[in-house]
């Protein structure tokens, strides 16, 4: 049995300050109301930002991964013949989260705006945690407020208020895990180990991802043995049948609303197994250089910080603190990704260059949040200059390195994929060229590399500042939550989205002469679109098309039995033969809205709605 389990983040790299809990706690009792003061203006300021950037969430920006979650939650809901999607898969944790909003409404606008403000709940949501994290890291109440404060308005979560993903309800899990091992660490009980079993489920039940984080788990209770070892076994007894149950429930679902089969884990197989040694360093240097312009330096203070308290509980207690679980969360996230995106095609889409892909932070920012949160409350609890000095020395060899090496041959102008794939860097998007231009080169305030200068500037100035203002916690986290708002504004992924008015179009003009909702055959079979298009469109329709009974048919085997069909622009000669004719103006991504013989064909015909 382990004594005296207090661990608390260390100040310090000298064992000399290696003072005892209480003492450590001291500058959480000064100040208070100064304090209150701010930690009201970071709630604030996490909402408002919030707010600002979900305005243009009106519609799904990606009608895979939003709208995957969101037929989900149409069958949890208990609907039947739930129009079937084109996808990988992604595990439902949130949809049963959103699903109750099926039993007031059908109409996917309405279905779409009230599930965006529940993932923002969860965001929002995520405070809660991350403060009672912070209390366990030597920090007041107020300054633990502002500490989660600051972690709520990294870029990395708040460009999450754009759209209806599981990210939000993952951070939220993955923080409650965190202060679950805390608490189950200081004081072993059965409760609080099944509570910290739940949490980890219930983040890989939400997604695919987590599963680092069972596995990490599962380390981190073998070295609980020694701290409680019936503890731990109840741990391991409950957790591995339940990941079990995860992957059943996961796929179940899935399998319920895609055409093929759950895919997601196969193409993490394909990838890892396609890594490029060269490649890999090279990414992990640009993904790390995200993680430090996402944070303005914050996870290399946290890193430092977090690794000296991993090893002093390690050498303290022979066996892993609760900051090993914070560790190996974080960093079995950042060599997942890594190594995700080692392979030459992952930085293509076709024979266009990717950009997202080499400044990808997605994989890696709800777990590496907790790092930042390290950082913060040592920094307010005076973080000593050395420590601060090592940080910078980190940031500038990666910097450098990744300036004058990796982001040469990176093509700057290629696609970002989805902004939320790399939201650390969105603020400084604004630097990239519009054009091609010779590679490799070196980037220099110049030239079309300057996206990569200006922002390394920004994050080593930002760690001047910390180093600056280590000895007034006040001024120096002040100035974190301002810094932090302005960069989430800068970083605001204000974004159009590709909703399919013109077949909506289509759609309602038959409904017009039909006098009622009609039912709508989607044609899987058209050659003259690509894989891309087709499962774009069949992916809209499908949800946003609700309550229409939407079926996807394949005319090679199976007959339409809807009028109105949604089919390729190229369906001419199959159209030919059913007598079918296009609506004037109802093309999206490809597609457009077919009309077989019939009342709705006749009456549109009258009105000359078909193109000749």
């Amino acid at each position: 049995m382990i004594s005296e389990p207090v661990s608390l983040p260390p100040l310090s790299l000298s064992r000399a300050d290696a003072r005892d809990a209480e003492l450590e706690r001291v500058h959480g009792d000064t100040h208070r109301r100064w304090w209150w003061g701010l930690a009201v203006v970071s709630i604030v300021s996490a909402v408002v930002v919030r707010v600002v950037v979900s305005r243009s969430a009106v519609a799904p920006r990606t009608p895979w991964d939003e709208n995957g979650l969101l037929q989900m939650a149409r069958v949890i809901a208990g609907q039947n013949d739930v129009p079937p999607m084109s996808g990988a898969g992604y595990f439902p944790g949130f949809s049963f989260f959103i699903a109750p909003v099926w039993w007031f409404t059908d109409h996917a606008p309405t279905v779409y705006t009230a599930s965006l403000w529940i993932a923002i709940a969860f965001g929002l949501g995520a405070y809660v945690p991350l403060t009672l994290l912070a209390r366990r890291m030597g920090v007041s109440t107020p300054q633990a407020i502002v500490a989660a404060g600051v972690v709520m308005l990294l870029p990395a979560l708040t460009a999450n208020a754009d759209y209806v993903l599981s990210e939000s309800a993952l951070m939220f899990w993955v923080a409650w895990a965190a202060v679950a091992v805390f608490a189950v660490w200081d004081k072993p009980g059965w409760g609080r180990m099944v509570l910290t079993v739940a949490a980890v489920l219930m983040a890989f039940l939400t997604h695919a991802r987590a599963l680092l984080l069972v596995i990490v788990l599962v380390i981190w209770l073998l070295g609980f043995l020694r701290r409680s070892a019936r503890h731990a076994l109840l741990g391991l007894a409950l957790l591995l049948p339940g990941a079990l149950a995860v992957q059943t429930i996961a796929k179940t679902l899935t399998d319920a609303v895609l055409i093929g089969e759950f895919r997601q884990n196969e193409l993490v197989l394909n990838t890892l197994a396609s890594t490029n040694p060269s490649l890999l360093l090279q990414v992990t240097l640009t993904q790390t250089w995200a993680q430090l312009v996402g944070s303005l330096g914050l996870i290399a203070v946290g890193g430092v910080v977090l690794t000296a308290w991993t090893f002093r509980d390690l050498a303290r207690w022979r066996t892993l603190g609760p900051s090993a679980y914070v560790f190996g969360a974080g960093l079995a996230a950042a060599l997942l990704s890594f190594a995700a995106w080692s392979g030459p095609a992952a930085h293509f889409r076709g024979t266009w260059p990717r950009f997202d892909s080499w400044v990808y932070t997605r994989y890696i920012d709800p777990f590496v949040a907790l790092v930042v949160l390290v950082a913060v409350t040592a920094l307010i609890r005076k973080l000593s200059g050395r420590v601060i000095a090592i940080a910078i020395a980190a940031s500038t060899a990666v910097v450098l390195a990744t300036v004058y090496w990796a982001a040469r041959p990176i093509a700057t102008w290629g696609s970002m994929d989805g902004p939320v794939n790399a939201s650390g860097v969105l603020a400084f998007t604004r630097f990239l060229p519009r054009e091609p231009f010779p590679l490799p080169h070196i980037p220099t305030l110049t030239n079309g590399g300057r996206f990569w200068v200006i922002a390394s500037i920004v994050v080593l100035a930002s760690l001047v500042v910390m180093l600056v203002l280590r000895g007034r916690p006040r001024a120096l986290a002040a100035a974190l939550v301002i810094g932090m708002s302005a960069h989430s504004l800068a970083a605001n992924p204000d974004q159009a989205r590709e909703t399919p008015d013109n077949l909506q179009y289509g759609v309602e003009r038959a409904e017009s002469v039909a006098g009622n909702e009609v039912a709508i055959d989607f044609a899987l079979g058209c050659d003259s679109v690509s894989g891309f298009q087709r499962a774009q469109a069949l992916n809209w329709i499908g949800f946003w098309f609700s309550p229409r009974d939407v079926n996807a048919v394949d005319p090679a085997t199976d007959d339409f039995t809807a009028e109105v069909v949604v089919a390729c622009m190229g369906w001419d000669d199959e159209a030919e033969q059913r007598d079918a004719r296009l609506l004037e103006g109802s093309e999206n991504y490809g597609y457009g809205v077919w009309i077989l013989p019939g009342e709705i064909q006749d009456a549109l015909a009258a009105e000359g709605a078909f193109r000749d």
